[in-house]
């Protein structure tokens, strides 16, 4: 019998191929990682306009970056941006989008665990140059939890909203 054909030497061979496609792919796994697509689309006029993606995610630091173009016929271009990355207390975003009038409104988060819950502070300023601030903190317990938020306007108008969550005894 061929030693090539043999069941069993077949069976070594894929288990072989099989752990060194799981060891690539777990080192893979472990390094960064980007991702980019780009779309064109032309109209009947022969125009083109063109957008380009890409998101980078990086599991030993635990961040993710992702940004997106668009470009029109005319060249105006407009973008939009996200990062997001752990901390050592928790996890900071930020977000940024600027349209073909070259307006741009942003976005700030961050989040802070404790030994209870977490507490995060975010921050939008729109397009027209105003901002609103939303404030969380959740504390968590074993009957249950609470979560506070408040938001404060662009004018200083300020809402509060608590929920609480009871757990019914086992």
């Amino acid at each position: 019998m061929n030693s090539a054909t043999h069941p069993l030497l077949r069976l070594a061979a894929c288990v072989t191929l099989a752990a060194a496609t799981l060891a690539s792919v777990s080192s893979l796994e472990a390094r960064e990682r980007t991702r980019t697509r780009t779309a064109t689309r032309t109209n009947a006029a022969g125009e083109t306009a063109t957008r380009v993606q890409s998101l980078t995610r990086d599991r030993e630091a635990r961040s993710t970056h992702a940004q997106s173009a668009t470009t029109l016929p005319d060249g105006r271009t407009a973008g939009r941006t996200l990062g997001t990355a752990a901390t050592d207390q928790g996890r900071s975003t930020t977000a940024s989008a600027t349209t073909f009038n070259g307006r741009t409104a942003t976005y700030q988060s961050d989040r802070v665990d404790t030994a209870t819950g977490h507490t995060r502070q975010a921050s939008a300023t729109g397009l027209n140059g105003q901002t609103v601030t939303k404030d969380v903190t959740v504390t968590k317990t074993p009957d249950g939890g609470t979560r506070t938020t408040t938001v404060t306007g662009p004018q200083g108008a300020t809402s509060t909203k608590t929920s609480t969550v009871t757990r019914a005894a086992p």
